[in-house]
C-alpha cells in the first residue's frame, strides 16, 4: 500500500491530497491509507500538512529531490543492520561456520551501504546539474 500511495502522489497533478481522496482514488479503506502514509512519513518520502480551515490533513511528496530523499532514507536503516550484524558476529565463536556466514553477510551489507551512499552523492550531483 505505501508503494501505491507514493506512486499516486508522484503521478497526481495536484500538490496535496487528503486521506479520503487517496482512499477513493486507490479504492481502499481509510485504514489502509493511514498505515501507508504513516510509513511514508516515517521514511521521509511524504509530508503531512495541516489544513488551517478544515478538518483532515493533506499529504504531499517531500520538497525537492524525492529520489535523493528515498536513497538517503535507507542509509540509517542500513547502519542499523550493520550494527546488528557486528553484534551477532561478536557473539559467535571465532572460526565457526556460523560466524563466517555472519561475517560474509555483514561484509555484503557494508558494501551495499557504501554503494548506496555513493549512489546518493552521484545522484545529487546529477540532479543538481540537470535541474537548473
Amino acid at each position: 500500500m505505501p508503494a501505491r500511495v507514493f506512486a499516486y502522489l508522484l503521478a497526481e497533478d495536484r500538490d496535496h491530497c487528503t486521506a479520503a481522496e487517496l482512499a477513493a482514488a486507490l479504492q481502499v479503506s481509510p485504514a489502509a491509507i493511514s498505515g501507508a502514509v504513516r510509513y511514508l512519513i516515517h521514511n521521509g518520502l511524504i509530508i503531512k500538512d495541516r489544513r488551517p480551515s478544515a478538518r483532515g490533513d493533506l499529504y504531499r511528496l517531500v520538497d525537492g529531490d524525492v529520489w535523493g530523499a528515498m536513497i538517503t532514507a535507507r542509509l540509517p536503516q542500513m547502519d542499523h543492520y550493520l550494527e546488528s550484524l557486528d553484534k551477532a558476529v561478536a557473539l559467535l565463536e571465532p572460526g565457526s561456520p556460523g560466524r563466517a556466514r555472519f561475517e560474509e553477510t555483514r561484509d555484503c551489507f557494508a558494501l551495499a551501504r557504501e554503494a548506496t551512499a555513493d549512489l546518493a552523492e552521484r545522484w545529487a550531483r546529477h540532479h543538481d546539474a540537470h535541474t537548473r
